[in-house]
């Protein structure tokens, strides 16, 4: 049913874009596991409020061309169907399953490529996503019942720190090294 979920959107003509509600399969109780389901769980609630579309995602083909440049092709469609005057959607019944990386590299080098796509898209699209915003993931953080256990508070305040240094090693990237992801290394571990 989550293609009929998205696609029902679409009979108002006002909507550019929908997307789906990523889920993790990665087991919760390792803290790379929390980790995923942390990030997804957060990407749930911020998108709620302000659509931040992937993973599974449906648009008008009102889009002239997908920069081939971008690491992030979802958020580049999106910024170009807001552009354009079209409304977003979020729709958490579209449920698409997803594997987060299971090791600290693959999550780190999974999470700086997205966030230099994000910068990179900021920049040159004039568009920021939505979970860029600190302040957002922030109430979203703690709003979560993934805080409750003395191990759920100590893991997600781990998986800030990691997400935090992928942000840093992006920023790097955009900034400094001016490397491009739009060709990048598989994170082998989700693809188990």
């Amino acid at each position: 049913g989550a293609l009929d979920a998205l696609l029902a959107h679409f009979s108002d003509p006002g909507v550019g874009m929908a997307g789906g509600h990523p889920v993790p399969v990665n087991g919760s109780e390792t803290f790379l596991g929390h980790t995923v389901h942390l990030q997804w769980h957060l990407h749930d609630r911020i998108a709620s409020r302000h659509p931040k579309l992937g993973e599974l995602v449906s648009f008008r083909n009102v889009v002239p061309s997908i920069p081939l440049d971008t690491a992030v092709d979802e958020l580049s469609i999106q910024a170009l169907i807001s552009q354009l005057g079209y409304r977003l959607v979020y729709e958490p019944q579209a449920v698409v399953f997803n594997r987060g990386p299971a090791t600290v590299g693959d999550f780190l080098r999974q999470r700086r490529r997205i966030y230099a796509g994000h910068l990179r898209t900021r920049d040159r699209q004039a568009y920021a996503a939505p979970t860029m915003s600190a302040w957002r993931a922030g109430r979203a953080l703690l709003g979560s019942d993934l805080l409750t256990t003395p191990r759920g508070a100590l893991w997600s305040a781990g998986a800030v720190g990691l997400d935090a240094a992928a942000r840093v090693l992006g920023h790097y990237d955009v900034t400094y090294d001016r490397r491009s992801h739009a060709v990048w290394e598989m994170s082998d571990t989700t693809k188990a």
